[in-house]
């Protein structure tokens, strides 16, 4: 039978058996054994296991949004293209980390805060693109992009 061990900066885990002593004396100290979890959707209450409520998926989506999700600007590309965002054309261009001509009215729509050249700087020198990126956000709203959909180029699945 598994035993549960919690520690309050590494979180839950649990062994198939009874771990040998010289393992438990490597542990973390602070670590407890707990009671085995009883299935997913619990977490250690101090005490006791308590189930948490499923949160909505605006909760959801929002908990991603604060995580900074990203994806590589080839994922980032690809999913641009499937979307009709960009044409094969500025697919291409933008994945070799130029920027795309149908981008370049952006440019000069971004906020004062970000400088058309740094933006264009920025992308041909990165191999990610985030989620809550100043300049992904421009070229969602120059495109008449929801944030659902910024959302789904980023990897976010309904």
């Amino acid at each position: 039978m598994g035993k549960g061990y919690f520690h309050p900066l590494r979180g839950y885990w649990q062994t198939t058996g009874e771990p040998p002593q010289n393992i438990i004396d490597g542990y973390p100290e602070g670590t407890v054994e707990v009671p085995v979890k009883p299935r997913i959707g619990y977490e250690w209450g101090g005490s006791e296991w308590v189930e948490q409520r499923a949160s909505s998926n605006a909760e959801q989506r929002a908990a991603w949004r604060a995580s900074a999700p990203s994806v590589t600007r080839t994922a980032f590309v690809l999913a641009a293209k499937r979307a009709g965002i960009l044409t094969a054309e500025d697919a291409i261009i933008a994945a070799k980390g130029d920027w795309p001509d149908s981008f370049t009215p952006i440019l000069d729509a971004l906020p004062d805060n970000i400088d058309p050249l740094e933006a264009q700087i920025i992308w041909a020198a990165t191999d990610r693109v985030y989620r809550l990126d100043p300049v992904l956000i421009a070229i969602g709203e120059h495109l008449s992009l929801t944030p659902e959909s910024l959302d789904s180029l980023i990897g976010w699945a309904d």
